[in-house]
């Protein structure tokens, strides 16, 4: 009886602990809010939910159009391809959208302002976003992964064919989050949301068939195993750069400070009184902290 209660209170702690570790702001403030958002939201229990039924349904369906006894053999290798096509779906149109909303959030509903004043920089911002999306997508491929075992049983699909299958699907997730979340930190009003939203919509889908159709490519053709590494190789030293560039977009826009508008950082007391205004950039000649009057000075003078 002691040692089951000592085991359970080990897995409890363990679990504690793990808990304490998603949910504490010592990785990243972002990640952790949008954490506890996501465990509380609708949109990933329905769309981990329809991943599901999906596969379920891909699984029957081939099961009630094969009427030999060889189906195994002849029929893993094309529900392998199903199951890439629905992960494709989820991780490429679904979580795009998310990041879309959840980065125009930051810029309409004034949430921006209160995070930059916490110290946090638009890099951890767009990290935890980022993070947020990939986890999504790993908890999308955790509902697929039983499915994949299957169709692996019934031969037919090669052990290193799925594993780059899978990588790609994640990179395609990886691109679409990206364009996503700097589409998102570009609203600046209404009309831009919807403008900017159709072409995230748009976008994504076109990611989608990309990426669904390179996994197909992956899965039927992998006997030319040089040809496809050089593609991949082509196709990362093409889109590295894009997404670098794409990144590097959304922090500027997501940068509210500006050196000649808002040289000042503001620093608060406990109370969530303003304390004093510290320079944010070293070079514009102000090597000290200034309380609240000096600021005022100093702007009244100019």
């Amino acid at each position: 009886m002691n040692r089951a209660a000592s085991g359970d209170q080990a897995g409890t702690s363990w679990l504690d602990r793990l808990e304490e570790m998603l949910y504490s702001d010592r990785l990243n403030p972002v990640f952790s809010r949008e954490l506890r958002r996501m465990v509380k939201s609708r949109t990933f229990a329905i769309t981990f939910q329809l991943v599901l039924l999906l596969c379920w349904l891909s699984y029957l369906a081939l099961v009630l159009n094969t009427s030999t006894g060889s189906w195994y053999m002849e029929q893993g290798l094309t529900f392998c391809s199903y199951l890439f096509v629905i992960l494709a779906l989820s991780s490429c149109l679904v979580i795009p959208v998310v990041l879309f909303a959840l980065a125009a959030e930051e810029r309409q509903e004034s949430t921006l302002e209160m995070v930059v004043t916490a110290g946090i920089t638009p890099e951890q911002i767009l990290s935890g976003l980022l993070s947020i999306g990939m986890l999504q997508a790993l908890l999308y491929a955790s509902a697929i992964l039983p499915f994949i075992a299957i169709s692996y049983v019934m031969q037919g699909v090669d052990l290193l064919a799925l594993l780059l299958t899978f990588g790609l699907t994640l990179f395609g997730s990886l691109a679409s989050s990206v364009m996503g979340m700097t589409l998102g930190a570009c609203v600046r009003g209404p009309t831009t949301r919807a403008i900017l939203g159709g072409l995230n919509v748009l976008g994504s889908f076109i990611l989608f068939i990309l990426t669904a159709s390179c996994a197909q490519f992956m899965l039927y053709q992998f006997d030319d195993l040089p040809s496809i590494m050089a593609g991949g190789v082509c196709v990362l030293a093409f889109l590295a750069p894009i997404l670098a560039i794409l990144l590097g977009l959304a922090i500027n826009h997501l940068r509210m400070t500006d050196p000649m508008i808002k040289p000042y950082r503001v620093l608060l007391d406990e109370n969530g009184d303003v304390k004093k205004f510290i320079p944010r950039y070293q070079n514009s000649g102000y090597q000290s902290a200034l309380t609240e009057e000096e600021v005022i000075r100093e702007i009244t003078n100019r």
